[in-house]
């Protein structure tokens, strides 16, 4: 278990942060692909190009930043919590293991190992035995 718990704390460091690089990748994509899009649907009189297809698209990349910026936090702060063995280190590992199993392929792959290890029969007895006390 002890090698599972270390495992997975260096996994969800490197997803999350590379969550949040994506968030971050997004918005700045939709820093300059927003305006090019106002521009063409302002021009388009004969194209029925809905006049509100760039607040929609702005609130799917603002919703998408958000979201990868709150995954990407919560894995850390998991992934912190495993590292250093703490009592509530295992359940925020499978609080952002099921959110994380959406996220395919790879948010899907760490989340099932995730909740595999760690709520297989005997885990919160064994991970007890290995977390350091509060």
């Amino acid at each position: 278990m002890a090698s599972h718990v270390k495992i997975m704390g260096v996994l969800w460091v490197v997803y999350s942060i590379f969550g949040i690089l994506a968030g971050l990748w997004t918005l700045a994509i939709s820093h300059f692909v927003m305006p090019i899009i106002t521009n063409a649907v302002s021009q388009q009189g004969d194209v029925s190009i809905p006049a509100s297809l760039p607040s929609f698209l702005q609130a799917i990349y603002i919703f998408a930043f958000g979201y990868s910026l709150a995954t990407g936090v919560m894995g850390i702060v998991a992934a912190w919590g495993l590292l250093a063995r703490t009592s509530w280190g295992r359940t925020a590992a499978i609080v952002i293991a099921i959110i994380s199993v959406l996220s395919f392929p790879f948010g899907t792959a760490l989340g099932i190992y995730t909740m595999v290890i760690l709520m297989s029969s005997g885990a919160d007895q064994t991970y007890r035995s290995i977390a350091v006390p509060a």
